[in-house]
C-alpha cells in the first residue's frame, strides 16, 4: 500500500519470504515495479516482482519467492498488452512447478467503477474453468449478512456474485476458500469507524478463489 516508510514495507515483504511465503499479492501499490525489483536486490535477493503499476496510480504487484521464480512466467491476457496495464489492475502469472501440474495465478484489484469491472470480467472469464487461483481486493460483499456491518448498500460486483452462487443446474463456478472452511463466520477484511455515529462499519471484500479444476486442492487448505 501507499506507506511512507518504504524500508519498513520491504522489510515486511522480506520477512514473509523468509518465513516461506512463496507468493505475495499486493494491491493499491503506486511504486513502479522496476523500483521494487531494485529494492528486492537488497532485501530479498533472487525474489521477483511483476505487476500492473506505473508509479502514478494504484495497481497490483506480485512478489515471487526466489525458490519458485525460475518457474514463473507472465501470462498475456486478451486486451492486456503487457504486464504493466494499470487500467485493469490485474496481474497474471503461469506457474509450472516441478511437483504440480501448471496453473494460473491472478492478482486483482477491482475498483467500484462498472466499466473497469466489465473489462476485468472479460479478461478473467476465459480462465474461470481452468486450473487457476484468483485473489485480491474485489470490492465485493457476497452476503449482506455475513460480509457487511452497518452498511445499507455494500458494494456488489454482479459478475463475481454469479460465479460464486450455485444454481439448480450447476455448482458455483469459483470456490471461495474462506467460505468453504467458515460458511457462517461473519468476518470483515475492511473495517472503519463512521465519523458521525462512531459505529464501526465494514465489509468482507478480499477473496482467495479457486477455479473448479482445483477443487481437489480444497482438502489440503487450512
Amino acid at each position: 500500500h501507499n506507506l511512507p516508510k518504504t524500508a519498513d514495507v520491504m522489510g515486511i515483504i522480506a520477512a514473509h519470504l523468509r518465513d516461506g511465503v512463496h507468493l505475495l499479492a499486493l494491491q493499491e501499490v503506486n511504486m513502479p515495479v522496476s523500483n521494487i525489483n531494485l529494492r528486492l536486490l537488497s532485501f530479498a535477493p533472487g525474489a521477483l516482482a511483476q505487476g500492473a503499476t506505473n508509479g502514478h496510480t494504484n495497481g497490483v504487484v506480485t512478489i515471487v519467492h526466489p525458490d519458485i521464480a525460475p518457474y514463473v512466467r507472465p501470462l498475456q491476457l486478451d486486451g492486456k498488452t503487457d504486464p504493466g496495464n494499470v487500467s485493469q489492475c490485474l496481474d497474471a502469472l503461469t506457474l509450472a512447478l516441478p511437483t504440480l501440474p501448471p496453473f494460473k495465478f491472478f492478482n486483482i484489484y477491482s475498483l467500484g467503477q462498472q466499466p473497469l469491472r466489465g473489462a476485468l470480467a472479460r479478461a478473467l472469464q476465459p480462465w474461470v474453468s481452468t486450473p487457476s487461483i484468483f485473489l485480491g481486493d474485489f470490492n465485493h460483499a457476497q452476503s449482506n449478512v455475513l460480509d457487511s456491518i452497518n452498511q445499507s448498500s455494500p458494494s456488489k460486483w454482479l459478475w463475481l456474485r454469479d460465479k460464486l452462487t450455485p444454481t439448480d443446474r450447476r455448482p458455483s463456478e469459483l470456490l471461495d476458500l474462506f467460505r468453504l472452511h467458515h460458511p457462517n463466520l461473519k468476518q470483515m477484511t475492511r473495517l472503519v469507524s463512521d465519523p458521525i455515529t462512531g459505529r464501526g462499519k465494514g465489509s468482507g471484500i478480499d477473496y482467495v478463489l479457486l477455479g473448479t479444476p482445483l477443487r481437489d486442492w480444497v482438502s489440503s487448505t487450512g
